[in-house]
């Protein structure tokens, strides 16, 4: 009884009675959104969280493409890192529990980090990457596989892997404990813009927008769920070993995308994509069947998170 009362209001359970009220405005652009002791934290793009602590977070695009460590409190800058990068780091993802950091770049470059603690190290001139906890962030690996930049990626905890996207129109899987490729999913037919692993059965998103002439194709009616032979913009789902399960049109660019986690077997997980149209759309995980969309934002869906009970969904735009 208790687990049927607990499903009734979650997002994946009943969809269609999701309804939208603004919860505050921010200075900057948001790039994303957590979740911390269930309060949702917003960040500028360019960042991720150094969990599981959640009070220092990694920044990029620097001018000395040095990656950064700094306070959320107070953004005063505790390290900071060489990253011997002869590219810009375009994107990066970092694991729940905090132990591996990933970055890709814009020669198509894959490093990963891992953050290893630090033994009988007490000379505090060597703290140049220490965090609070005593912890180091080491470069594990630098992993070749893409030809052009690196333009987002996804790390899975529960599953071990790596995936990335990038401009050279491939999406591509790899082993995050043996640090070696693993497989390259199927043919995408533009630059691939958004990735996303389902933290309960290791399924893949991908989205690509093939652009020959003009940077977007927008529909008329963001909720025309028609085929569109003109659209641009195609979305796909895979298995973790590379099988695709469902592929279909869009009528607009993915600028951010979540799977729920809720219990397999017990729920029907769902997809959620926020778009440049600012329409928010919610889609089978199953095999990328759409349910629902949902337009309230006026410019692109930049983040999108999920509360720990799985009952709110909070999204953020651009403007």
């Amino acid at each position: 009884g208790k687990l049927m009362q607990s499903l009734q209001d979650c997002v994946y359970t009943f969809p269609e009675r999701l309804s939208a009220y603004p919860m505050f405005l921010t200075p900057a652009q948001v790039g994303i959104i957590a979740i911390i002791e269930d309060v949702p934290v917003v960040q500028p793009p360019k960042r991720v969280l150094v969990w599981p602590e959640a009070n220092r977070f990694i920044s990029w695009g620097h001018w000395d493409q040095n990656l950064r460590i700094c306070s959320v409190d107070t953004g005063k800058v505790l390290s900071a890192i060489e990253t011997m990068h002869d590219d810009d780091i375009s994107c990066g993802s970092m694991t729940k529990n905090g132990k591996v950091f990933a970055t890709g770049g814009s020669s198509g470059v894959l490093k990963v980090w891992r953050r290893e603690r630090e033994r009988a190290e007490k000379n505090k001139e060597s703290e140049g990457v220490l965090s609070q906890d005593g912890s180091k962030l080491q470069l594990a690996s630098i992993l070749v596989g893409h030809h052009d930049i690196i333009t987002c990626l996804e790390v899975s905890q529960e599953f071990s892997i790596i995936v990335t996207g990038s401009a050279d129109q491939t999406a591509i899987v790899w082993d995050m404990n043996r640090l070696c490729y693993v497989r390259t999913l199927g043919r995408h037919r533009g630059t691939i813009h958004s990735v996303a692993i389902s933290p309960t059965r290791g399924d893949i998103f991908t989205s690509d927008q093939y652009s020959p002439t003009s940077p977007s194709i927008m529909s008329a009616n963001p909720r025309d769920y028609s085929e569109n032979a003109g659209s641009n913009v195609t979305l796909y789902l895979w298995s973790i070993n590379g099988d695709l399960l469902g592929q279909t049109p869009c009528a607009d660019k993915v600028a951010s995308v979540l799977f729920t986690a809720g219990m397999e077997g017990v729920v029907k997980n769902i997809i959620i994509t926020g778009h440049e149209s600012g329409v928010i759309r919610l889609w089978s995980a199953w095999d990328l069947q759409p349910i629902r969309s949902i337009q309230t934002h006026k410019s692109p869906v930049t983040a999108l998170a999920i509360n720990n009970d799985h009952t709110q969904l909070y999204s953020s735009d651009q403007k």
